[in-house]
């Protein structure tokens, strides 16, 4: 379907059951777009003719049940051609060594597709930074293990040690009190705990390495109120 063909009903209706029946994206003919353009002109431009001619009622209702039936096929082809569009540029960004072909794809459609592939880009990007800086932060705020420490400390100072010693100002010496400065969606933090979402003005107490994070990204502001 590569060289110029004559846009007819028919041939409509033909590339729209090649683009249905076949999972690969599906070469358009040489200036598709501008025939079709064309092609519906000339359609229009016979309903008008009809009108004014006194044609009979029944080519009348045929012309425009013709009309109908063109606008839906080309409705039809455009979802699939854009279903299998995304689908494409989701497995470019998924996997950007992997080879698209994309001669398929007419120009208008390359530059869809490409958006697609950097939009993607972009928030898979962001996303993973995201969960790398609240790793990194949880890392960085982390207390060193008691268990190295009680190891090397002689071992009648050791058991003079109280068997649970968790109090209070330790964990709130690891939490932090924000407040949000717009929505944010829900979130999964270091150690796979799902916050949010949050409205914005929201005020949460919340571990300081996810609290590192919002503030950071200007997400939040520290909440000095009691």
């Amino acid at each position: 379907m590569e060289k110029e063909v004559v846009i007819t009903y028919e041939t409509l209706f033909e590339i729209l059951r090649r683009e249905k029946t076949r999972e690969e994206l599906q070469k358009l003919p040489e200036n598709f777009h501008e025939e079709v353009k064309k092609y519906l002109a000339d359609k229009k431009q016979t309903m008008l003719s009809i009108s004014n001619d006194q044609f009979s009622e029944i080519e009348q209702e045929k012309t425009q049940r013709q009309m109908v039936n063109l606008k839906k096929i080309l409705n039809d082809l455009y979802e699939r051609r854009e279903k299998k569009i995304v689908s494409m540029a989701l497995n470019k960004s998924r996997m950007p060594k992997s080879v698209i072909d994309i001669s398929t794809l007419a120009e208008n459609e390359k530059r869809f597709y490409e958006l697609l592939v950097s939009t993607f880009n972009d928030a898979r990007g962001d996303a993973l930074r995201y969960n790398l800086l609240e790793s990194q932060a949880s890392q960085e705020e982390r207390p060193k293990t008691d268990a190295k420490a009680v190891q090397e400390l002689p071992l009648e100072q050791a058991d003079e040690q109280p068997q649970e010693e968790k109090p209070a100002f330790k964990i709130a010496d690891s939490m932090k009190k924000v407040k949000f400065v717009c929505d944010v969606s829900q979130f999964v933090g270091p150690n796979l705990e799902i916050y949010g979402p949050f409205r914005a003005e929201e005020i949460a107490v919340l571990p300081v390495s996810v609290c590192n994070v919002l503030l950071n990204r200007d997400k939040a502001e520290l909440d000095e109120s009691s």
